[in-house]
């Protein structure tokens, strides 16, 4: 977090260029707004699952910088990178199934089908946890690079590779 402080302090001109971007894209908003909702409807699946993937980035991203504080006194820094990035984990899929769910698939399944689709879904994202390790290891350790950025790297990644098992593979429409 201090490296991207001390970049954006060393940069002024981006923080300028980032403030004339958003009021830029607020124009295009109010100019725009029919096309907006026009696209919106036509790719409301997708949209909603950025929104929710960029949530679950979020609380996997804050859970994971809060239990490296907590663990790092006590444990190795690579140990500490890894149990904090598998308890974010489980804080980020129990959401993730509830969002994706309710909000983005609209699953309507009970059940013996909700018990289902909740062990595909865990399931899968197991599968994206190991992703995730082997992200975060490649990027800590032979890259060098700093655990945070890691982590928002690596996020993108599941979240491209969670749609695609959600989509296709676990909230499958049922007739």
């Amino acid at each position: 977090m201090k490296d991207v402080i001390l970049f954006l302090q060393n940069n002024p001109l981006l923080i300028y260029i980032t403030i004339l971007l958003f009021i830029l894209c607020l124009i295009f908003v109010i100019v725009k707004r029919k096309w907006i909702f026009k696209m919106y409807k036509k790719y409301e699946e997708i949209i909603l699952y950025l929104i929710a993937g960029f949530l679950t980035t979020v609380i996997s991203i804050l859970s994971y910088a809060l239990f490296v504080f907590l663990l790092n006194p006590f444990l190795d820094k690579m140990i500490s990178i890894t149990v904090a990035n598998i308890l974010s984990w489980i804080i980020a899929v129990t959401f993730a199934f509830f969002v994706n769910k309710i909000f983005v698939f609209k699953s309507k399944t009970k059940g013996k089908d909700l018990l289902n689709e909740s062990i595909e879904f865990v399931k899968y994202r197991i599968v994206s946890l190991l992703v995730d390790i082997f992200c975060m290891w490649l990027f800590v350790s032979l890259f060098k690079m700093n655990d945070i950025l890691a982590k928002i790297i690596d996020q993108v990644i599941i979240v491209i590779i969670n749609y695609i098992f959600s989509k296709f593979i676990i909230f499958t429409k049922k007739d």
